[in-house]
């Protein structure tokens, strides 16, 4: 990766092409795998447009979308990534889907925008918050839940404020006992 959080975007747009293009199971896959990898800004956007889709028409595309969507670890990634949850207020399978990207991105641009979010987000979201927490692997994003825990944090729903909380003793316990 690049020092400005881009990895190989010049090759993006060529396989983007491919994506809305073809039709072939097998190169979808492999296209995705690559898009999600190099994490460009609008690769990241139509593989979230294509989980997302809910038509029945794209299956395929959909699929492969949701397969390698934990792929994609640029900090460039993250506005496409964040705008998803710009107004979103509930969770929501986009929110979570998401929320999860930005688990797996996990440097300070990504724990910043999920932890934006949750702080406007209503109670519903609390359940994806333990999973977020498990799937925490960076010291960032480990950081950010241990700020989120400051009373000078702002949530709208204090229930996720609890279940971080709650969610990062499990988090020590299952990280410490794997060393």
């Amino acid at each position: 990766m690049w020092g400005d959080g881009s990895y190989h975007e010049e090759r993006s747009p060529p396989l983007e092409q491919v994506w809305r293009e073809s039709h072939d199971p097998d190169l979808l896959i492999a296209v995705a795998v690559a898009m999600a990898k190099i994490g460009a800004p609008s690769a990241t956007d139509s593989l979230l447009s294509a989980a997302l889709m809910d038509d029945g028409k794209d299956d395929v595309r959909k699929r492969a979308a949701l397969g390698v969507l934990e792929k994609v670890y640029t900090r460039n990634a993250v506005p496409a990534v964040a705008a998803l949850l710009a107004n979103q207020q509930s969770a929501t399978p986009a929110s979570t889907l998401a929320g999860g990207v930005l688990v797996g991105i996990g440097d300070p641009s990504a724990a910043k925008a999920l932890l934006g979010w949750l702080q406007v987000a209503d109670a519903s979201a609390a359940i994806a918050v333990r999973t977020f927490v498990a799937r925490t692997r960076t010291p960032e994003l480990l950081a950010a839940w241990g700020a989120a825990l400051d009373s000078k944090t702002v949530f709208r729903s204090e229930e996720i404020r609890a279940t971080i909380r709650a969610a990062l003793p499990d988090y020590a316990h299952n990280h410490s006992s794997a060393h």
